[in-house]
């Protein structure tokens, strides 16, 4: 319950602060079975959305191929500067960098698929999966796209990757990731 905002007279800015501070709401006490009532419902309602027809993806380039990551399993997108190299691990994982107070793996989708090493980079695309944070690099990031789920089609047997590093392909080509299945794949995880 919010009370009645008074005028302030101009130029007092104490008085429009208090007067602020009094309109917020004071927090209503509830039980513990109300607080958990609400909450279930709050979940129910975005799992309803997440279980829809149309998910949002955000969609990057790198090395040639188009991927899409599910915007509930991004963290941030940056443009990568300099980074910390990590000696000695495999041409995977390019190096590491500081994220929200944690130190995050840089790793390359395309050295992963194609075995092949590119020195362009140039945004770091954030995720969190079941198990950990990951930077993917990017060449380019296209923007948001929505997808019907009916658009998504399941990945060709013959794409060469573990089935579970991914979801789908979009009618537009772009590879689906599954980000706790990549983080999962010993190749693509450990030095």
């Amino acid at each position: 319950m919010r009370v009645p905002r008074e005028p302030a007279p101009p130029g007092d800015q104490r008085a429009t602060r208090r007067l602020a501070m009094r309109s917020i709401a004071t927090p209503v006490q509830e039980s513990a079975s109300e607080l958990l009532a609400r909450r279930a419902e709050r979940y129910r309602r975005q799992s309803t959305a997440v279980a829809g027809d149309n998910a949002e993806f955000v969609v990057f380039l790198r090395g040639g191929m188009r991927y899409a990551l599910e915007i509930r399993q991004l963290l941030e997108i940056r443009a990568l500067g300099r980074f910390a190299t990590v000696p000695g691990v495999s041409q995977v994982i390019k190096g590491i960098i500081q994220v929200r107070g944690h130190v995050v793996a840089i790793h390359d989708l395309a050295s992963f698929a194609h075995d092949a090493a590119l020195d362009t980079q140039s945004f770091a695309v954030v995720g969190a999966g079941d198990a950990a944070m990951v930077a993917l690099l990017a060449d380019e990031v296209e923007g948001v796209a929505t997808y019907a789920s009916d658009r998504i089609h399941r990945p060709p047997v013959n794409l060469g990757w573990p089935e579970d590093c991914f979801t789908g392909v979009t009618h537009d080509g772009a590879l689906v990731l599954n980000l706790g299945g990549l983080i999962l794949q010993p190749a693509f995880f450990l030095a």
